[in-house]
């Protein structure tokens, strides 16, 4: 076998493997997306925005409680 035969059979071997990475790459991506999770219905009421605003009051009591 010579060399510049070997060498077009690594490189076919590279191009294979390259691209059924990619087709792995894609089918996972499409499975994700189309089975991507979901919020429960009954969820949405516990998820409540905070209030930026710190309370001094309770950060005093939380100070004297060391």
């Amino acid at each position: 076998m010579n060399k510049s035969n070997r060498v077009g059979r690594d490189v076919i071997w590279i191009l294979a493997s390259t691209c059924v990475t990619i087709s792995v790459w894609i089918g996972l991506e499409v499975y994700r997306a189309y089975f991507k999770p979901t919020i429960p219905e009954g969820v949405e009421k516990y998820l409540t925005p905070l209030s930026p605003v710190l309370d001094e009051k309770f950060l005093d009591i939380l100070e004297g409680e060391r």
